[in-house]
């Protein structure tokens, strides 16, 4: 077992990570998983710096590849005016704001639909491991496509109404 601030480099009372296990024991957040996710990239790409999804793609095996490739064209279908962009070294499509962002593990593949995606969702997301505003899904098991396609649904929505209520904000206030 390693303290997370010896794998990230910081320092502090954070929760362990076992690195037999690639999983933290203990409570989860999307902080230490973007820690731990550039920390996993930079020594499976001799720290090349990646800058798209394309490049993120290419650092895994073809089995892995296929799977992200079929989360990200997922996503791009319900979301097609959804911009790509690599945000805390992981694959983000940005709608006004960060929308979703996903990634692939040693053991697992997360899909980071913020804590509004999971709260939302609640009892139906109670068979996979979750955090705060992160899924897990065992890369040994089919992904549970209806589910990501209906939290990237809500995330549109909610992304793109709060977007129309700042705008009907400033119309009011002017």
């Amino acid at each position: 077992m390693k303290n997370f601030g010896e794998i990230s480099g910081n320092t502090g009372p954070f929760q362990e990570y076992d690195c037999t296990h690639n999983k933290f024991v203990g409570k989860e957040s999307f902080a230490y998983i973007c820690a731990i996710s550039e920390n996993f990239m930079k020594a499976n790409t001799h720290n090349m710096e990646i800058t798209t999804i394309d490049e993120y793609i290419a650092t895994f095996e073809p089995a892995v590849r296929k799977t992200l490739n079929e989360i990200r064209a997922l996503i791009r279908n319900e979301a097609p005016e959804a911009t790509e962009k690599i945000a805390y070294r992981i694959p983000t499509f940005y709608l006004n704001g960060n929308l979703v962002h996903f990634a692939a593990f040693k053991t697992h593949y997360s899909f980071f639909p913020t804590s509004s995606g999971i709260d939302a969702f609640g009892e139906e997301l109670a068979p996979y491991r979750t955090g705060r505003g992160t899924l897990q899904f065992p890369a040994d098991k089919p992904l549970p496509w209806d589910m990501i396609q209906k939290i990237v649904r809500f995330r549109v929505r909610e992304n793109l109404d709060r977007t129309k209520k700042k705008k009907t904000k400033m119309n009011k206030s002017t």
